[in-house]
């Protein structure tokens, strides 16, 4: 709902006039024209999750083309919020709007800093991923629901060098 998505129409013999709109619903916005038979639309915000039609300047004729918006996915926390930068951590991340129907489409990611991992979808507020590997360092993690744009919770997670492998004495 937050708008931005980078959205591209192709279809055949696309309008050649002086002025090119994109529109999502009844809301316009100006393409970047990349061929005669492409343009790149700029999806923008929405109130709520809604599923619109999208047309070039506002021409019916063709297949009925339609763009989903969702809510954003939020991250409150990630437990633990810290792992070791071998990975392999199982992280919890709790959350809302967490959309089933992506993970159906098996389209829900985690990113750990640049590096994306497949979620497993819990519930709308609870989504599971594994750590990957890092250098040792505090990253931003978050999720997406369509694997291009991302949440912007800011919730970090920390990849640790140091760990404790052995006690001794065990007791005492």
């Amino acid at each position: 709902t937050r708008g931005g998505t980078r959205v591209f129409l192709q279809g055949r013999d696309l309008p050649n006039s002086a002025v090119h709109l994109c529109f999502f619903g009844s809301v316009m916005t100006v393409p970047r024209v990349v061929s005669n038979s492409v343009y790149e639309c700029t999806s923008p915000q929405v109130p709520t999750a809604q599923v619109v039609r999208m047309s070039i300047n506002q021409d019916s004729v063709g297949a009925d083309v339609t763009f989903t918006y969702f809510e954003d996915p939020v991250i409150f926390a990630v437990k633990p919020s810290h792992g070791p930068v071998a990975g392999g951590t199982y992280v919890e991340v709790v959350g809302a709007n967490f959309d089933q129907a992506a993970a159906i489409r098996q389209e829900i990611v985690c990113r750990f800093n640049t590096t994306t991992v497949p979620a497993t979808f819990v519930t709308s507020g609870l989504l599971q991923c594994v750590a990957p590997k890092h250098t040792a360092g505090i990253v931003d993690m978050e999720v997406s629901m369509q694997l291009r744009d991302f949440s912007a919770s800011g919730v970090q997670y920390h990849y640790q060098s140091a760990y404790i492998t052995s006690v001794n004495p065990s007791r005492g």
